[in-house]
């Protein structure tokens, strides 16, 4: 049988995991918040930066190389979402798309 000391011991050693664990988990959600903002910072830039060079196009020609040029659809594939971010539906066997 433990006495009330060992018992103190185990509760306490338990506490202390438990706040490591939480300080760990802290600095994860920490990390995690600062880069999301520094993304945002840098897809805010590059928005601004396109915006300022397309109202900036004196001509048609122009204004289709700066669209051509633009880093927000180059790390799109010009489709203006981001990868992954398209819905894709899966057709079930024996079916035409669109589905009735």
């Amino acid at each position: 049988m433990q006495t009330r000391e060992q018992i103190q011991v185990l509760q306490k050693a338990g506490l202390e995991s438990m706040a490591g664990m939480a300080e760990a988990v802290m600095r994860g959600v920490e990390q995690w918040a600062r880069l999301d903002l520094q993304l945002l910072r840098d897809v805010t830039h590059d928005g601004a930066e396109a915006m300022r060079a397309t109202v900036s196009a004196r001509d048609v020609p122009e204004w289709i190389r700066i669209q051509s040029d633009n880093p927000a659809r180059a790390k799109t594939g010009g489709s203006g979402t981001m990868p992954g971010n398209r819905l894709q539906l899966p057709v079930p066997p024996g079916r035409n798309w669109p589905m009735p």
